[in-house]
């Protein structure tokens, strides 16, 4: 592969994009294919084919050794790895052929099997399929900053990127339809939830994403413990939410480095979470973000729909709305109690007005 470096790396990407689209697409599917779904094996192989053809070695550890893989990312690999084999092997062993679907007949075969207890409000196979998403999740995001990470732009890109980058406040720079933060300022700028929240906030504005770049120095310094919300950061969270055009994406990534978290410590409880029955098509939080999404489409609606979307005042109400809307589900009460709890918390935590809690 000497000298097709980049023609190597685009087919293989090409091959796993089409692969993830034919097993249902970039999200978390509720009968998970374990080998070629978002997050499945193939995403572990991926790594190691770019691995292999940049850096001459294709295991985890190796990776890890030439500083290509941080530690975290490392063990979370190993362990995913393990779980998405054991459950391969299982499935093949049980129907004495290839199988690689996990259909929920075998969910609660497996829930059976392993003795998974449930939990208040919660069944076994939702428990269970709660830690499988998580692996699946974790495998597919470090998957792609790895992709990411090797995609390096030509000298004509450069150049490019070099004449058109916007300067914003001496700090950001919005080039190649992305927001960066130069090394100098990184270590102040993504050391505090606010200035992560800055970072979004100047994203929504342009309507583009962070740099992988940035998205990494976020994902190792977003904190972790639910600390009380800075009047600051919650003026900033708030006026992100306001800002039309990208939202959706916008909080798909949020969600992703754990600032959304940060902000809003009882949306932890949603993530990756499974009801087991046959209405539901995604997980609790992957139903959470494409309503937004969809919401946010609206705008561009000829019609009544885009007229009324587009005529919302309050439109950061109505996001943190939705964003709360089934994050009650998983506990034993019904769930739009819970989130009625949940919102007047959330209303306090972001120090809204007597009128914006009422209305959320």
């Amino acid at each position: 592969f000497h000298g097709r470096h980049a023609a190597f790396q685009a087919e293989c990407i090409a091959a796993r994009e089409m692969e993830r689209e034919e097993a249902g697409g970039p999200v978390l599917q509720l009968e998970p294919d374990i080998k070629r779904s978002f997050g499945g094996l193939r995403d572990i192989h991926l790594i190691r084919w770019l691995g292999f053809a940049y850096h001459d070695v294709c295991d985890i550890d190796s990776l890890r050794l030439r500083g290509l893989l941080s530690k975290e990312d490392a063990r979370r690999l190993t362990i995913a790895a393990d779980h998405l084999w054991g459950y391969r092997i299982d499935l093949h062993l049980q129907a004495g052929k290839a199988a690689d679907v996990l259909t929920r007949e075998q969910q609660l075969r497996l829930a059976a099997q392993q003795s998974v207890s449930g939990a208040a409000g919660l069944r076994p196979v939702e428990r269970l399929m709660q830690d499988y998403f998580r692996h699946s999740l974790a495998v597919a995001e470090i998957a792609g900053r790895f992709v990411a990470q090797h995609q390096r732009p030509t000298r004509m890109q450069r150049a490019l990127n070099f004449l058109t980058t916007v300067r914003i406040d001496q700090i950001y720079r919005i080039r190649s339809g992305a927001v960066d933060v130069p090394r100098r300022f990184r270590q102040r700028v993504c050391g505090s939830l606010e200035g992560m929240l800055k970072i979004y906030l100047t994203a929504a504005r342009f309507q583009v994403l962070p740099t992988e770049r940035v998205l990494d120095w976020i994902k190792t310094r977003v904190p972790k413990d639910a600390a009380p919300l800075s009047w600051e950061a919650s003026r900033c969270f708030l006026q992100f939410l306001a800002t039309p055009g990208k939202i959706g994406h916008l909080l798909r990534s949020m969600y992703q480095t754990g600032v959304l978290e940060a902000v809003l410590p009882d949306l932890r409880h949603a993530r990756c979470l499974l009801q087991f029955n046959q209405y539901h098509s995604y997980t609790v939080d992957e139903h959470t973000l494409r309503t937004i999404e969809a919401v946010e489409s609206f705008a561009a609606d000829l019609g009544p729909v885009g007229q009324a979307a587009r005529d919302i005042r309050h439109r950061e109400i109505l996001h943190l709305a939705l964003l709360l809307h089934d994050a009650g589900k998983g506990f034993e009460e019904d769930h739009s109690e819970v989130g009625r709890r949940l919102a007047l918390e959330a209303a306090a935590r972001l120090h809204l007005s007597d009128s914006q809690r009422d209305l959320l």
